[in-house]
């Protein structure tokens, strides 16, 4: 008898939803949420940059990594040959940048502290503040895609734009990687 009643309840119940119309799909792009989404992602965007570029020529010193991409970057524009187990388009980007920002590859780069003094580093820097600027915007339109959630891709943005700001100012490679593969998506 409970068999019989519980058979009826489920035929009742798929019947309803069979019989019920289809929910509107969840909007995949920025452009099909509103002012909102497209209003955040300039926000975010524009603190993503402003962050990044405040007081980036501070310090006029080597920092820690850019000793080893700084050194490998004026190899290039110096066209010295050097041998480096890692994949060299970062490095190579890093000495295009300095090189077409008028840095012209005479620093020795020793070690973290060395004073930059009358050396152009500003544009090796900038282009690595502009690619790690861009993964707060990539970030965000992937958290939106993922979990159709303002809030959550909100989250993740103030979490990149403010985690480690300090790193994210320098001559980093970790940008490079991670903006080539967001871009290949």
């Amino acid at each position: 008898m409970f068999a019989l009643e519980r058979s009826r309840c489920l035929s009742r119940r798929r019947a309803q939803y069979l019989a019920a119309e289809p929910s509107a799909p969840i909007p995949g792009l920025v452009r099909e949420r509103g002012f909102g989404a497209r209003g955040l992602l300039l926000l975010v965007t524009a603190l993503s940059f402003l962050s990044r570029f405040y007081r980036l020529a501070e310090p006029g010193h080597v920092c820690w990594d850019e000793t080893h991409f700084g050194k490998m970057g004026s190899y290039y524009i110096n066209q010295t040959f050097f041998f480096d187990v890692h994949p060299p388009l970062g490095k190579m980007l890093i000495g295009l940048a300095g090189y077409l920002t008028g840095y012209d590859g005479t620093f020795p780069f020793k070690k973290p502290g060395d004073k930059y003094g009358h050396h152009h580093y500003y544009g090796m820097r900038a282009l690595c503040a502009t690619l790690g600027s861009f993964l707060v915007p990539f970030a965000y339109l992937i958290v939106l895609e993922l979990s159709s959630s303002l809030c959550a891709a909100l989250l993740a943005a103030v979490l990149l734009i403010f985690g480690h700001q300090t790193c994210r100012r320098k001559l980093r490679m970790q940008a490079w990687p991670t903006s080539l593969t967001l871009l290949k998506q």
